[in-house]
């Protein structure tokens, strides 16, 4: 998923990237299908990965990051134990 703005011109040269999936299109758009796709997604150039990680800890959100080191395997592993934890920290284990 490449988000271009586009000027109106299709040979202009001012088009701009505003996302490039990493590490690749395939994992990077599976990993955030998996996540939970659009209602749960954040983007900012505003803010590092490391203020958002904090703020979901200080809100007691969950935090996954999609970026050039994500596994697909290891990250639905995450979403599973993540899904794990907040059952047992909610009492609701069937």
């Amino acid at each position: 998923m490449l988000f271009l703005l586009m000027s109106h011109c299709p040979n202009s040269r001012s088009r701009r990237a505003l996302w490039l999936p990493r590490p690749n299109l395939k994992t990077a758009a599976a990993a955030w299908i998996y996540a939970g796709g659009a209602h749960h997604t954040g983007f900012s150039y505003a803010v590092t990965a490391d203020h958002l990680r904090d703020f979901a800890d200080m809100a007691g959100l969950e935090f996954l990051l999609i970026d050039e080191n994500t596994c697909l395997e290891d990250f639905k592993k995450e979403l599973r134990w993540n899904d794990l934890y907040y059952q047992l920290a909610m009492g609701v284990i069937h």
